[in-house]
């Protein structure tokens, strides 16, 4: 089963939850500055994307295409469906996009005290 990427954009169903996640998973300093995010989405620039699996809206992500590289910069699935395997699906779908392409990730170190 794909997972299918739409680029973001105002007219997403479900353009207010994908912001509300954003900034949920990435606080602080840890977020695209949001003039950025107008300018990628007013011109239409990829990279941003609402993931679907099917008609469910599960979460977002953030990458970036340097030569032979997909940098995933922010990857969320939303609260409700964690735990469900999404990110494998996620990553998967991915490798399947970008089959000639090395993938990285950028992660944080784990917080334990965090919720």
């Amino acid at each position: 089963m794909a997972i299918n990427f739409h680029p973001l954009n105002k007219g997403d169903a479900n353009f207010f939850s994908v912001i509300d996640l954003y900034k949920y998973a990435f606080q602080g300093g840890n977020r695209l500055p949001q003039w950025f995010l107008q300018f990628t989405m007013r011109n239409g620039k990829r990279g941003f994307s609402v993931l679907y699996d099917n008609d469910t809206w599960i979460g977002l992500i953030y990458i970036l295409e340097v030569k032979d590289i997909v940098f995933v910069q922010f990857l969320a699935i939303s609260e409700p469906l964690r735990s469900c395997g999404y990110g494998t699906k996620v990553m998967s779908s991915l490798r399947d996009r970008h089959p000639e392409k090395r993938i990285a990730l950028n992660i944080e170190v784990l917080d334990e005290q965090a919720d």
